[in-house]
């Protein structure tokens, strides 16, 4: 008996979770080894925890990552990690946070890149012609075009304090407003 493939739905949504745990593997994997190992781990761990508002025990990441690292090698594969997302998506957020820590996780990997990339100078403020290149490239990739004036207006409204540039705060912001 043959199976039907999944509804367009469904795998588009399939598609998604394996390019956000891509996104999130290719940010902790730092050594590019194909394996995270309990360095990455902790960071990774240590950022988990900041999304769901909450210190992670010692005791508790031991036994997740015992839990995870089946073949005992002290070290993810990258399934074994995709494993180990979902005993984290089990823990729950502290008073007063929602969501899911993962999709909060990826988000934060996107922002950090889109910051490192746009951040031209590397002088960790985004100025006028730097956001103005990002919203450049990043209409191309929406399939819109972003007027100068649109992107000078959204600069404008991210530059809350009026320094003419936007901190990390202030471009995460847009970035969630406008595109995530």
């Amino acid at each position: 008996m043959m199976t039907s493939p999944p509804p367009p739905a469904a795998a588009a949504e399939e598609m998604d979770e394996r390019e956000m745990i891509d996104e999130i593997w290719s940010s902790y994997d730092k050594d590019h080894d194909a394996r995270i190992d309990r360095t990455e781990y902790a960071k990774f761990m240590r950022d988990v925890g900041r999304m769901l508002g909450r210190d992670i025990s010692h005791l508790t990441l031991e036994k997740l990552f015992t839990r995870a690292d089946r073949d005992r090698s002290g070290f993810l594969t990258k399934h074994q990690f995709t494993t180990l997302i979902g005993e984290v998506r089990k823990i729950r957020p502290a008073e007063g946070k929602q969501g899911d820590p993962i999709v909060s996780l990826n988000e934060r990997v996107i922002i950090d890149e889109l910051w490192n990339t746009y951040d031209l100078d590397h002088n960790k403020r985004i100025d006028k012609s730097e956001f103005l290149k990002f919203m450049n490239d990043i209409s191309e990739m929406l399939g819109r075009k972003i007027s100068r004036s649109e992107g000078e207006r959204l600069f404008k409204r991210g530059d809350s304090d009026h320094s003419g540039y936007l901190s990390k705060h202030q471009f995460e912001r847009l970035i969630k407003e406008f595109i995530i």
